[in-house]
């Protein structure tokens, strides 16, 4: 497999950004966990571990958790009480700046004394610590807990960001859609069909651009979309390189000469 294949197949697994559990089901407060201080057994052992569906306290245990500064920190923490009553386990929770915890976390998970348990992270670094043997194989556990739901999450997240090769090595957290809203009022009156492809999107907007669509006595626009620099990334790369994905495999060996 080509170099640019690799990339392709690696993207289109992590192309959606998002944040996720890595280890256990801290911010879900999910009962019948069983903890253990890092690496043991994990590191050693190329079997996945054993979970006992029956098992719901852990008094006495510490899981020591690292995440980002912000927005995540402030969330989990309104969840912590409510797992340490549930299980019985104490939280301690550290967060530093987005652009310091993978290096954090892989600096503590390749030392010998490792101190984090878990970690909250973005699911494009999960193959990375997958491969140094510092995540559990959680396909059992989530398979064993129905109180999970784990169908309920949305199979993006759960068979592709969550997975790799068929097990499970992470809980979904937070997932980013790229969806269209529309107002299905005026599409009905105008005889629309919802869009499908961008042409349908262009279309309808043009129709409805500078009109007054709340009665206000002011034009309005006719779409509405995030711009500036921040929402590249987020919103448009990961849909370029998709697309680069597909016209190389479309294109094969042509593909660097080929011109649209």
């Amino acid at each position: 497999m080509s170099n640019w294949q690799n990339f392709c197949s690696i993207w289109q697994r992590v192309r959606y950004y998002l944040i996720f559990l890595a280890a256990l089901w801290l911010s879900l407060g999910i009962p019948g966990c069983s903890f253990s201080p890092p690496k043991s057994q994990t590191a050693s052992s190329p079997n996945p571990t054993q979970f006992n569906p029956t098992t719901q306290r852990s008094d006495g245990v510490t899981i020591n958790v690292i995440t980002q500064k912000g927005v995540l920190d402030v969330a989990l923490n309104r969840h912590i009480s409510n797992f340490e009553s549930l299980t019985g386990a104490k939280i301690n929770m550290v967060a530093f700046p987005f652009g310091d915890v993978y290096q954090k976390l892989q600096e503590d998970w390749s030392s010998r004394t490792p101190k984090y348990d878990m970690g909250v992270i973005l699911s494009k670094w999960l193959i990375d610590f997958i491969n140094t043997n510092d995540l559990e194989d959680l396909t059992n556990r989530v398979q064993s807990d129905s109180t999970l739901q784990w169908q309920d999450i949305a199979p993006i997240f759960r068979d592709v960001s969550a997975r790799y090769k068929q097990r499970i090595y992470a809980i979904p957290l937070d997932g980013d859609f790229h969806m269209v809203y529309y107002r299905s009022d005026l599409l009905k009156n105008a005889g629309l069909m919802p869009p499908t492809t961008w042409d349908d999107y262009l279309a309808i907007a043009k129709q409805f651009h500078s009109k007054d669509l709340n009665n206000d006595g002011t034009p309005d626009y006719g779409s509405c979309m995030a711009k500036g620099p921040r929402f590249a990334v987020t919103c448009y790369l990961p849909q370029l390189l998709v697309l680069g994905c597909n016209l190389r495999e479309q294109h094969k060996e042509d593909f660097l000469t080929w011109k649209p």
